[in-house]
């Protein structure tokens, strides 16, 4: 999967994955899909950052624009 997606979890319900882009947007709510999508989404939380060095890294760039 590559670009923006947005996982809908429904609990209980089937989940599905949302996609859009300027000409066409799609609703996947095929097993291989999700199972793309939920990877996606846990190989990003591993490379973020914690809200604290966020906090720290913006902090640092407005001071050196400032």
């Amino acid at each position: 999967m590559s670009g923006p997606f947005v996982l809908l979890e429904f609990g209980g319900h089937q989940d599905l994955v949302f996609l859009e882009n300027r000409g066409a947007t799609a609703y996947l709510e095929e097993p291989r899909y999700l199972t793309d999508a939920e990877e996606a989404l846990v190989n990003l939380r591993k490379l973020a950052l914690s809200a604290r060095d966020s906090a720290a890294l913006i902090s640092g760039l407005a001071d050196r624009l400032a």
